[in-house]
């Protein structure tokens, strides 16, 4: 599957300190990852904006202190510290040496979902905010339209324009049949 064919969302990892040897592998590891759920692509560059993801040598002289400068720049979780032994302060973000190959999809995979997570969360909590969508029962929805009118031609008028706007909608033809309806559902906007 060639890259521009590739509908996986892509997301760029830049190595901080790490040896040769394990960029190489790296690179490897990330060309033949035809079936994971995201692509990842090594950045030659890393400034501002340039990479998503950091992996850090935890071992080279500096790597620490790197580790805790892009921590602050970056999403916490967006720095992979790469060790020869678990850090008891940072048992899930740590990737050994030993198990690299074996692991840095997995942590990679980990720093994404965490990533899409607050990304979601964040836009539903926009969307709430701003009357986009509707909390009821625990649950999301957009809000929601109650059109009265004896003429079908204009409930569905209204309806494809309301749903334009961001609203569902739904349609009776005589207050009796909207009584009947609102004592089931509520609604943000009756129309009559």
């Amino acid at each position: 599957m060639s890259e521009t064919t590739d509908a996986r969302p892509e997301f760029r990892v830049a190595a901080f300190g790490l040896a040769a040897r394990f960029q190489r592998l790296l690179e490897i590891v990330l060309r033949h990852a035809r079936h994971n759920r995201y692509r990842y692509s090594l950045s030659q560059t890393r400034g501002p904006g340039e990479f998503d993801i950091a992996l850090v040598d935890m071992t080279v002289i500096g790597g620490p202190e790197v580790a805790s400068t892009l921590g602050r720049l970056l999403e916490g979780d967006a720095v992979l510290r790469v060790g020869r032994r678990a850090d008891p302060d940072r048992p899930r973000d740590d990737l050994l040496q030993n198990a690299f190959v074996a692991q840095v999809l997995y942590a990679l995979n980990g720093v994404v979902d965490s990533m899409i997570s607050r990304r979601r969360e964040a836009d539903a909590s926009v969307a709430l905010a701003a009357g986009l969508i509707v909390p009821e029962q625990g649950e999301h929805r957009r809000p929601r339209a109650l059109i009265v009118d004896d003429s079908p031609t204009v409930r569905r008028q209204l309806s494809m324009a309301l749903h334009q706007i961001g609203l569902d909608s739904e349609a009776v033809g005589s207050a009796r049949e909207a009584l009947d309806v609102l004592a089931m559902r509520r609604y943000e906007l009756v129309l009559a």
